[in-house]
């Protein structure tokens, strides 16, 4: 891992399009802004798990709609079961693997 020191103000750049600037610094935290394409996906890393479980529910709730799940559930109907979950990887590309993956807990 590279460890850098910075300013509020200065920045770090990765690659040829992504620039991380601390623009403020408190007692306790670290406030930093992220530059960078639309086609990449930045989020705080205890988010990700999160997205994963909304982005699977979406995709189940697409599978069946979700005027078809409510009427089958309030007429006590079984729910068929979806489709194998698939990640949509034009849509959400993560670089961060779910924490029960990572090697480094």
């Amino acid at each position: 891992m590279l460890v850098l020191r910075r300013r509020a103000g200065e920045a770090i750049v990765i690659g040829d399009d992504i620039e991380i600037e601390v623009t403020e610094i408190s007692r306790t935290r670290v406030k930093l802004g992220v530059k960078a394409p639309r086609t990449i996906c930045v989020m705080r890393r205890e988010t990700v798990p999160v997205a994963l479980d909304n982005r699977q529910a979406a995709v189940i709730l697409g599978n069946h709609g979700v005027g078809e799940i409510l009427r089958r559930i309030y007429a006590g109907q079984a729910v068929p079961p979806a489709k194998p979950f698939e990640e949509p990887r034009h849509v959400f590309q993560s670089p961060l693997k779910p924490p029960e993956e990572r090697a480094d807990k």
